[in-house]
């Protein structure tokens, strides 16, 4: 399991490549969706509205990187008071369908400005080794060449998604 685990890191390196030599690159793919964040309610979570935070959270583990990202924006960083420092996300639940709830965590407003840009780049260097996350095509002709031969196969877990080997990523 151990070898498996280091081809996959090695993979995931030669694909992402080194983030530090990467930030500016990084640093223009962050930015605010119009969902809800920590400060704010969905019906108010227009990025405008977070772009005016005066005090936008932000955790511990994020605040060196968030106090980076908003000095770079001079604009910006000239109406910011100060940060609210957060413990972590708000978890809580949202209807998934008429039975069932599903679990989200509603992030800090800068925690959600990072990720968003880490996220866009990982999506960036996928799909230049042909994984891409934006088309299912791929996938959904395996599953028909799995249906007719049996060649391959999927495997459905319920939770998957929630689901990291953290051994991987370190």
């Amino acid at each position: 399991f151990l070898k498996e685990i280091r081809i996959m890191r090695q993979l995931i390196a030669n694909c992402v490549g080194d983030v530090a030599s990467n930030w500016d690159t990084i640093e223009r793919l962050c930015t605010f969706t119009s969902g809800a964040s920590w400060s704010l309610k969905r019906r108010y979570g227009d990025p405008s509205n977070k772009f005016g935070l005066d005090k936008p959270a932000v955790t511990s583990n994020c605040l060196g990187l968030a106090e980076y990202v908003v000095r770079q924006i001079p604009l910006w960083r000239g109406q910011l008071s100060d940060f609210h420092l957060a413990a972590g996300n708000k978890v809580t639940t949202v209807a998934k369908n008429a039975k069932t709830e599903r679990t989200i965590a509603i992030e800090p407003e800068l925690n959600m400005y990072c990720q968003r840009g880490i996220g866009r780049y990982i999506r960036r260097c996928l799909s230049r080794v042909g994984n891409s996350l934006k088309y299912q095509t791929r996938n959904q002709d395996l599953a028909l060449v799995g249906s007719w031969s049996g060649e391959v196969a999927t495997l459905d877990l319920k939770g998957a998604s929630d689901t990291l080997s953290l051994g991987v990523c370190e």
